[in-house]
């Protein structure tokens, strides 16, 4: 990512600095990918690039859905 390019100040962003490079590895990926493809292909894609741009993931990790408490969980599946 270009070290030019000038961020607009934000105060609502715990992490500014890291949110706006996560989201120049997304808009790099949906540049170069286009649209069109399965999500599946864009969240390898995503990974790969996160990867390159030296950040640590995890994929498809599992999570617990919960209705209205904590006491009703509804299912788990996976977060991309």
């Amino acid at each position: 990512m270009d070290a030019n390019i000038r961020k607009p100040k934000r105060d609502d962003l715990l992490y500014p600095d890291l949110s706006y490079k996560i989201l120049g590895v997304l808009f790099e990926v949906w540049t170069n990918v286009g649209p069109g493809h399965k999500e599946n292909f864009y969240q390898r894609a995503v990974a790969h690039a996160l990867v390159d741009a030296g950040f640590i993931i995890k994929e498809q990790c599992p999570a617990k859905i919960f209705y209205i408490s904590a006491h009703h969980s509804v299912c788990t599946t996976s977060i991309s």
